[in-house]
């Protein structure tokens, strides 16, 4: 039996999931969102989303579904949580597959769920997850997302455009999707253990991720979260087109180490102006997953 609930925002999806399910798997950006979420053995939920001007025939895909490679062990889902349709079968080693889709006619976004259990069904998680999806408020001044580790709230013009986990380190990339402009751009790591490898002071060690010729025209010490954190606000001359132009690129980067989480986040804003201080996003640490709220939009800030 599942614990306790964890919340996941995805590019325009929220969702509650089991707190031993952990995300492993997104679409590139440019292609119809879709996650995977696994526990230690199994892939247990997959999401898909799209954003279609009407709702497709649910009773279509579920007839489908019932005649696919002749199963004939496939049964409507009884009393689904409201606007959810599908079906539910048997599978092998006594487990059971669960898809089901939901039209959210007023943001036009169709979603597909597919959801394996290795035993019975878990009723009251399945509900939960179903009860608590929602399309993400698009009219907030600060977006959501939280996934991977991270939990990021950024104001227009950022969105996000890149992405990528890889061993010990989640890195995203946001910025301006309406104007098509490289900038400004907000950069956002996270990244484990460093206490095994970070061996110079904060200060130090932003420096030695700057680009050559790059300028630095400060340093100041301040605070993230409670926690000790330090901001080097630095320019340089950017691409050959910046150069070109005689532009130069205004940079601020902050990092701290969350010693609850043992991690260290580190945080790049450029721009074209020189960088007077932090501005357009706020990164939460210090999770307690234990604690985070079981119901869609309960989810606690610690900042």
């Amino acid at each position: 039996m599942e614990t306790g609930f964890q919340h996941l925002a995805w590019r325009g999806l929220e969702v509650d999931h089991p707190e031993t399910w952990e995300l492993i798997r997104a679409s590139p950006i440019g292609q119809d969102p879709e996650i995977a979420l696994a526990d230690r053995r199994y892939e247990r939920l997959t999401l898909g989303w799209r954003w279609l001007q009407n709702e497709p025939n649910v009773r279509k895909l579920v007839e489908d579904a019932r005649r696919k490679d002749g199963r004939k062990e496939v049964y409507a889902l009884e009393a689904p949580v409201d606007g959810w349709k599908g079906v539910w079968e048997p599978i092998g080693h006594a487990g059971t597959r669960v898809h089901a889709g939901r039209y959210f006619a007023e943001r036009h976004l169709w979603v597909e769920m597919a959801l394996v259990w290795p035993g019975d069904r878990d009723l009251r998680v399945e509900r939960h997850i179903l009860d608590s999806l929602q399309p993400s408020d698009t009219t907030a001044a600060e977006r959501l997302h939280q996934a991977m580790g991270l939990k990021v709230y950024v104001s227009r013009p950022f969105d996000l455009v890149a992405f990528e986990a890889i061993c010990g380190q989640t890195v995203w990339t946001f910025a301006d999707t309406a104007s098509g402009a490289r900038l400004p751009s907000l950069t956002v790591r996270r990244i484990a253990l460093p206490g095994y490898w970070l061996r110079l002071p904060l200060g130090e060690w932003i420096r030695g991720q700057l680009a050559p010729r790059t300028r630095i025209l400060r340093e100041e010490r301040g605070t993230h979260n409670r926690h000790e954190a330090v901001d080097v606000f630095s320019a340089h001359p950017g691409r050959l087109r910046d150069r070109l132009r005689r532009r130069r690129i205004g940079r601020h980067d902050r990092a701290w180490i969350c010693p609850i989480e043992n991690r260290l986040y580190h945080i790049t804003l450029e721009r074209e102006a020189e960088m007077v201080a932090p501005e357009g996003y706020k990164i939460e640490c210090c999770r307690n997953e234990a604690s985070e709220s079981p119901r869609t939009g309960g989810h606690r800030r610690s900042a």
